[in-house]
């Protein structure tokens, strides 16, 4: 067992390449029109910080796992996967044109559809691919996620938090269309709209499936989502702006994951020596990436502060 943090963002994309590989062999068996399917899921998987898988290994770390498994890692870089699937439903429900620079995959579609001169709708036909996409990579979620190794029983106690980390990101935007529909919104409908869509869904559940795989107990993920929720809460003024203007976001946007200290819960203030030991590698596992440590400095400045009893 080593303590030795990895580059878990290095090795996420490791696997999602191997993955990957390994669909486009059996899908190109079904003939070269899926060629470009599956290059535009490669597309989507290209980039990102990886926030959710690295929030993933930190659950696991915190809950006494070991931090050089790479087997965790492996499941760990299925919730990439759904989040590229969030990514492409959310820019055909936007009508985004552009996603990290290059076209969003309904507009990508819709420029095969239209240089090959096939009959139809252009633009019907890119968005059918684009939903077709996203139901691919979340399909590929849950295969993923099953297929690392890991003992049946840790997958099974983890899969009760992804399902629901499925179903809330799901939620959550159903709640930011009906927000953009009705128009002008309250804070508490545009905070009750990031909690799900951001906030449970980038930090807090990829803890508790990290934590889960390691065979923690209740205890500890309350006290992961006592470090979690507030450390992807936004800002005070940026949510106030954006129920104002209703302005649609996606999936874990910049402004929705900025850390609030005003604003934040706080956390137990009499939690077990153990919670606060968990709460303390958490905090280790996460300060060591740039891109989490920006996200949960007032978790961890909290934790460390909140004496133990």
């Amino acid at each position: 067992m080593t303590d030795v943090l990895p580059d878990v963002p290095a090795l996420v994309a490791r696997d999602l390449a191997t993955f990957l590989t390994a669909q486009r062999q059996r899908l190109q068996e079904l003939g070269p029109d899926l060629v470009p399917f599956v290059d535009a899921a490669e597309r989507a998987l290209a980039g990102g910080k990886r926030l959710r898988a690295s929030f993933c290994h930190a659950g696991w770390v915190a809950a006494g796992g070991d931090a050089g498994d790479e087997q965790v890692v492996w499941s760990a870089s299925a919730l990439e996967l759904l989040h590229a699937s969030a990514l492409v439903h959310d820019d055909v429900m936007d009508g985004s044109d552009v996603r990290r620079g290059h076209p969003a995959a309904h507009r990508a579609f819709e420029r095969q559809h239209r240089a090959a001169s096939w009959l139809g709708d252009s633009e019907q036909f890119g968005v059918g691919g684009a939903v077709l996409l996203g139901d691919l990579l979340l399909s590929w979620t849950d295969e993923m996620f099953r297929s690392s190794g890991l003992a049946p029983a840790a997958l099974l106690r983890a899969l009760t938090y992804l399902d629901l980390c499925k179903s809330e990101v799901a939620a959550g935007q159903f709640l930011d269309l009906i927000g953009q529909v009705r128009g002008a919104e309250s804070v508490a409908d545009a905070m009750r709209v990031v909690r799900f869509k951001a906030a449970k869904y980038t930090v807090e559940r990829p803890l508790h499936i990290g934590a889960a795989l390691a065979g923690s107990d209740p205890e500890l993920i309350d006290a992961l989502t006592a470090f979690g929720l507030p450390s992807a809460k936004p800002s005070s003024s940026a949510t106030t702006s954006w129920a104002s203007s209703g302005t649609p976001t996606s999936p874990a946007s910049p402004r929705e994951t900025t850390c609030a200290r005003a604003s934040a819960p706080s956390c137990s203030p009499t939690p077990s020596r153990r919670a606060t030991r968990a709460s303390g590698r958490c905090c280790n596992a996460t300060s060591a990436s740039p891109a989490l440590a920006s996200r949960s400095s007032t978790s961890c400045a909290r934790s460390s502060a909140t004496p133990a009893r």
